[in-house]
Protein backbone atom coordinates (compact mmCIF):
# COMPACT_ATOMS: atom_id res chain seq x y z
CA UNK A 1 0.00 0.00 0.00
CA UNK A 2 1.24 3.53 -0.93
CA UNK A 3 0.51 6.44 1.76
CA UNK A 4 0.30 10.31 1.07
CA UNK A 5 0.33 12.39 3.70
CA UNK A 6 -1.59 14.86 1.92
CA UNK A 7 -3.43 18.25 2.96
CA UNK A 8 -7.49 19.69 2.32
CA UNK A 9 -5.55 23.09 1.14
CA UNK A 10 -2.68 21.09 -1.25
CA UNK A 11 -4.10 18.24 -2.57
CA UNK A 12 -1.02 17.66 -5.38
CA UNK A 13 -2.11 17.08 -9.14
CA UNK A 14 0.49 14.17 -8.84
CA UNK A 15 -1.08 12.77 -5.86
CA UNK A 16 -4.59 12.83 -7.68
CA UNK A 17 -3.23 11.51 -11.10
CA UNK A 18 -1.89 8.06 -9.37
CA UNK A 19 -5.20 7.76 -7.71
CA UNK A 20 -7.01 8.17 -10.49
CA UNK A 21 -5.19 5.86 -12.57
CA UNK A 22 -5.22 3.12 -9.87
CA UNK A 23 -8.80 3.44 -9.67
CA UNK A 24 -8.75 3.04 -13.85
CA UNK A 25 -7.13 -0.32 -13.51
CA UNK A 26 -9.77 -2.18 -11.42
CA UNK A 27 -7.37 -0.99 -7.92
CA UNK A 28 -9.17 0.00 -4.48
CA UNK A 29 -7.91 3.47 -2.69
CA UNK A 30 -8.58 5.16 0.27
CA UNK A 31 -9.20 8.78 1.46
CA UNK A 32 -11.41 10.93 3.72
CA UNK A 33 -14.82 12.27 3.47
CA UNK A 34 -16.45 14.42 5.83
CA UNK A 35 -17.64 11.87 8.13
CA UNK A 36 -15.25 8.99 7.60
CA UNK A 37 -12.72 7.77 5.51
CA UNK A 38 -14.13 5.16 2.61
CA UNK A 39 -12.33 3.28 0.25
CA UNK A 40 -13.50 3.28 -3.13
CA UNK A 41 -13.68 1.44 -6.60
CA UNK A 42 -15.04 1.11 -10.22
CA UNK A 43 -18.51 0.75 -9.69
CA UNK A 44 -18.71 -1.29 -12.92
CA UNK A 45 -15.40 -3.22 -12.52
CA UNK A 46 -16.39 -6.32 -10.63
CA UNK A 47 -13.34 -7.52 -9.88
CA UNK A 48 -12.39 -4.13 -8.53
CA UNK A 49 -15.69 -4.22 -6.47
CA UNK A 50 -14.61 -8.04 -4.95
CA UNK A 51 -11.36 -6.29 -3.85
CA UNK A 52 -13.43 -4.16 -1.50
CA UNK A 53 -15.03 -7.05 0.14
CA UNK A 54 -11.83 -9.11 0.66
CA UNK A 55 -10.67 -5.80 1.63
CA UNK A 56 -12.93 -5.60 5.04
CA UNK A 57 -13.71 -9.36 5.30
CA UNK A 58 -17.22 -7.95 4.43
CA UNK A 59 -19.80 -10.67 4.05
CA UNK A 60 -20.73 -11.17 0.18
CA UNK A 61 -24.21 -10.60 0.99
CA UNK A 62 -24.25 -6.97 2.68
CA UNK A 63 -24.11 -4.27 0.45
CA UNK A 64 -21.98 -1.57 -0.49
CA UNK A 65 -23.16 2.07 -1.78
CA UNK A 66 -22.42 4.65 -4.17
CA UNK A 67 -20.98 8.19 -3.85
CA UNK A 68 -21.20 11.12 -6.27
CA UNK A 69 -20.14 14.86 -6.97
CA UNK A 70 -23.44 16.37 -6.85
CA UNK A 71 -27.51 15.26 -6.49
CA UNK A 72 -27.61 14.49 -10.32
CA UNK A 73 -24.38 12.05 -10.02
CA UNK A 74 -26.66 9.91 -8.15
CA UNK A 75 -30.25 9.88 -9.45
CA UNK A 76 -29.29 7.81 -12.11
CA UNK A 77 -28.50 4.80 -9.77
CA UNK A 78 -32.18 4.96 -8.40
CA UNK A 79 -35.91 5.44 -8.87
CA UNK A 80 -39.33 6.37 -7.23
CA UNK A 81 -37.37 9.71 -6.11
CA UNK A 82 -39.34 10.81 -3.35
CA UNK A 83 -40.40 14.23 -2.11
CA UNK A 84 -39.17 13.26 1.21
CA UNK A 85 -35.84 12.27 -0.70
CA UNK A 86 -35.84 15.70 -2.84
CA UNK A 87 -36.61 17.76 0.72
CA UNK A 88 -33.75 15.45 2.47
CA UNK A 89 -31.15 15.90 -0.39
CA UNK A 90 -31.74 19.79 -0.48
CA UNK A 91 -30.92 20.29 3.10
CA UNK A 92 -28.65 17.63 3.57
CA UNK A 93 -26.16 17.15 0.68
CA UNK A 94 -23.51 17.60 0.12
CA UNK A 95 -23.07 16.17 3.77
CA UNK A 96 -23.52 12.72 6.16
CA UNK A 97 -26.59 11.87 4.89
CA UNK A 98 -26.82 8.52 2.97
CA UNK A 99 -30.36 7.83 1.41
CA UNK A 100 -31.64 4.02 0.61
CA UNK A 101 -33.72 4.15 -2.49
CA UNK A 102 -34.76 1.40 -5.27
CA UNK A 103 -32.16 0.98 -7.50
CA UNK A 104 -32.06 1.62 -11.27
CA UNK A 105 -30.66 -0.77 -13.55
CA UNK A 106 -27.68 1.17 -13.54
CA UNK A 107 -26.77 -0.72 -10.21
CA UNK A 108 -24.72 -4.03 -11.11
CA UNK A 109 -26.17 -6.68 -8.97
CA UNK A 110 -22.58 -7.53 -7.88
CA UNK A 111 -23.08 -4.20 -5.19
CA UNK A 112 -26.06 -4.99 -3.60
CA UNK A 113 -26.83 -8.76 -3.21
CA UNK A 114 -30.31 -9.69 -3.37
CA UNK A 115 -31.20 -6.35 -2.42
CA UNK A 116 -33.61 -3.96 -4.59
CA UNK A 117 -32.13 -1.06 -3.35
CA UNK A 118 -29.20 1.37 -3.02
CA UNK A 119 -27.54 3.28 -0.68
CA UNK A 120 -26.66 7.10 -2.20
CA UNK A 121 -24.66 9.60 -0.91
CA UNK A 122 -22.63 12.98 -1.81
CA UNK A 123 -19.59 13.66 0.58
CA UNK A 124 -19.01 17.15 1.57
CA UNK A 125 -15.61 16.98 1.43
CA UNK A 126 -13.01 18.60 -1.25
CA UNK A 127 -10.79 15.23 -1.65
CA UNK A 128 -14.03 13.25 -2.32
CA UNK A 129 -15.43 15.71 -4.88
CA UNK A 130 -11.76 16.23 -6.36
CA UNK A 131 -11.82 12.41 -7.25
CA UNK A 132 -15.03 11.76 -8.37
CA UNK A 133 -14.88 14.70 -10.17
CA UNK A 134 -12.02 14.07 -12.32
CA UNK A 135 -12.68 10.24 -12.16
CA UNK A 136 -16.16 11.08 -14.33
CA UNK A 137 -18.38 8.64 -12.77
CA UNK A 138 -19.43 8.01 -8.80
CA UNK A 139 -18.28 5.01 -7.40
CA UNK A 140 -18.75 2.27 -4.87
CA UNK A 141 -17.43 2.70 -1.12
CA UNK A 142 -17.74 1.55 1.81
CA UNK A 143 -15.88 2.33 5.22
CA UNK A 144 -12.37 2.09 5.37
CA UNK A 145 -12.00 -0.75 8.14
CA UNK A 146 -12.48 -4.49 8.68
CA UNK A 147 -16.06 -4.85 8.58
CA UNK A 148 -17.97 -4.33 11.47
CA UNK A 149 -15.22 -2.45 13.25
CA UNK A 150 -15.07 1.25 14.60
CA UNK A 151 -15.40 4.10 12.61
CA UNK A 152 -12.15 5.27 10.49
CA UNK A 153 -11.78 8.54 11.29
CA UNK A 154 -7.86 8.86 10.60
CA UNK A 155 -5.52 7.86 8.34
CA UNK A 156 -3.72 6.22 11.04
CA UNK A 157 -6.18 4.17 11.99
CA UNK A 158 -7.04 3.37 8.21
CA UNK A 159 -3.23 2.42 7.28
CA UNK A 160 -3.11 0.19 10.47
CA UNK A 161 -6.28 -1.31 10.32
CA UNK A 162 -5.62 -2.00 6.24
CA UNK A 163 -2.14 -2.93 5.76
CA UNK A 164 -2.18 -6.12 5.13
CA UNK A 165 -4.33 -6.15 2.29
CA UNK A 166 -4.87 -5.52 -1.19
CA UNK A 167 -6.02 -1.51 -0.80
CA UNK A 168 -3.23 0.15 -3.18
CA UNK A 169 -3.31 3.92 -2.26
CA UNK A 170 -4.29 5.83 1.59
CA UNK A 171 -4.63 9.71 0.93
CA UNK A 172 -3.84 10.75 4.55
CA UNK A 173 -5.85 13.94 5.26
CA UNK A 174 -5.39 13.61 9.36
CA UNK A 175 -8.98 13.35 10.63
CA UNK A 176 -12.00 13.85 9.21
CA UNK A 177 -14.19 17.13 9.88
CA UNK A 178 -16.86 15.37 11.28
CA UNK A 179 -15.19 12.13 12.78
CA UNK A 180 -18.30 10.39 13.09
CA UNK A 181 -20.51 7.90 10.60
CA UNK A 182 -23.23 9.23 8.29
CA UNK A 183 -26.55 9.16 9.24
CA UNK A 184 -28.69 6.75 6.92
CA UNK A 185 -32.35 6.42 6.18
CA UNK A 186 -34.30 4.29 3.88
CA UNK A 187 -37.00 5.79 1.99
CA UNK A 188 -37.40 2.90 -0.30
CA UNK A 189 -40.68 1.57 2.12
CA UNK A 190 -44.20 3.13 2.86
CA UNK A 191 -42.62 5.16 5.99
CA UNK A 192 -38.76 6.21 5.90
CA UNK A 193 -36.51 4.05 8.57
CA UNK A 194 -33.37 5.37 10.17
CA UNK A 195 -31.04 2.51 9.84
CA UNK A 196 -28.16 4.26 12.07
CA UNK A 197 -28.00 7.72 13.78
CA UNK A 198 -24.56 9.16 12.23
CA UNK A 199 -23.44 12.62 12.29
CA UNK A 200 -26.71 13.86 11.42
CA UNK A 201 -28.87 13.67 14.46
CA UNK A 202 -32.82 12.40 14.58
CA UNK A 203 -34.46 15.32 15.50
CA UNK A 204 -32.67 17.14 12.58
CA UNK A 205 -34.07 15.00 9.94
CA UNK A 206 -37.43 16.63 11.11
CA UNK A 207 -39.57 13.37 9.90
CA UNK A 208 -42.73 12.74 11.88
CA UNK A 209 -43.25 9.43 10.72
CA UNK A 210 -39.86 8.42 11.21
CA UNK A 211 -39.24 4.85 12.54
Amino acid sequence: MKIFQISIDNFKNEYLEIALNLLKKGEVIAFPTDTSYIIAADTYNKEAVSKIYRIKNKPLDEPLYIIGMNKDDVLNYVIDWTPLAEKLSNKFWPGALTIILNKSFKVPDYIVPNLETIGIRVPNHPISSKIIDEFGKPLTVSSANISEGPCPTTGRFVSEELFDTELSLLLDAGKTPLSEASTIIDLSKDKPVLIREGAIKREHLDIEDLI
